[in-house]
């Protein structure tokens, strides 16, 4: 028979005592299986986050590199350059008649894309020349070569543009043009351009000496008397219009910058005979910065 709290327990399905604590060990085994879970699910994740991430590996005696930063001086921002060289020559069976070198530099950094386009222009004109130089060649080779006259072969064309200094504001340019065409005289015309570091625009001669307080006509007559003391007698076409041609020679941009001053040249036959090849005179930087007044 039952007994009344059997009837009640029966009838709202309450569990006795003992199945009551088997149901609690079994919500308490179910509850530690979920949080093992999940601690193991979370320690993964650390694990693989941890994976991700490298480690950094200590060194000894040495500092970790870092991002240098940006230079506020031109001569400092990483302009830089390399000479790039490219020949060609031409024959007739075995004899060379024609030589052609290009030598020219290639910048990285600072305002490089302007220097660059700069220096393609100066060179654009003497890749177009090479093919007739080349045509020019072959036809003075097929007149000349049964001769018997002395004739220069190979021919030759050259172009050889070099960074003559380097300042932490400018940068001065030399192009040498040499051209030989077998006769006694080859040709050599130089150009020379001086750019501003900061953005690789062009300097003028005017602007470079108002920081010595200095006009071109002064610098023009101070070049021509110097040269003049240290020049043979008769060596010029027009020695008493020395001052004039250096001036001409100022205004047309024949002048650049070495180590130690300020260069003016004159190309051959400008001044003199061919004989005396290019003309050069340099005033120091000292003598500039004492209002062209040697010591």
């Amino acid at each position: 028979m039952l007994s009344v709290s059997d009837c009640v327990r029966q009838s709202r399905k309450i569990p006795d005592r003992k199945s009551g604590n088997d149901m609690g060990k079994k919500i308490r085994l179910v509850g530690v299986l979920l949080g093992s879970m999940l601690l193991l699910s979370a320690c993964k994740g650390k694990e693989e986050e941890k994976e991700l991430t490298p480690t950094p590996v200590p060194t000894t005696g040495q500092e970790q590199p870092t991002e240098p930063a940006p230079s506020v001086t031109p001569a400092q921002g990483g302009l830089v350059f390399r000479l790039e060289t490219e020949e060609y020559s031409a024959k007739e069976g075995e004899v060379e008649v024609f030589h052609a070198k290009l030598v020219y530099p290639v910048f990285e950094g600072g305002c490089a894309d302007i220097l660059n386009e700069f220096v393609l222009s100066m060179i654009g004109g003497f890749r177009l020349r090479l093919p007739l130089s080349e045509e020019n060649a072959r036809l003075n080779y097929a007149e000349f070569s049964g001769e018997d006259i002395e004739y220069a072969f190979p021919e030759a064309e050259e172009l050889d543009i070099t960074i003559a200094a380097e300042t932490e504001k400018w940068i001065s340019f030399s192009s040498l043009w040499y051209g030989n065409t077998g006769g006694p005289h080859p040709n050599t015309y130089c150009k020379t351009y001086v750019r501003e570091k900061a953005d690789g625009s062009e300097v003028k001669i005017e602007e470079y000496l108002e920081q010595y307080g200095l006009t071109l006509s002064e610098t023009a007559a101070y070049a021509a008397e110097q040269v003049r003391a240290v020049s043979e007698e008769g060596m010029f076409w027009d020695e008493e219009g020395l001052p004039g041609a250096f001036l001409k020679i100022l205004e047309e941009d024949q002048w650049y910058l070495t180590e130690k001053g300020l260069m003016l040249f004159a190309n051959p036959y400008e001044l003199a005979a061919y004989v005396y090849g290019k003309i050069e005179y340099e005033i120091p930087y000292e003598v500039l910065q004492q209002g062209l007044k040697n010591q």
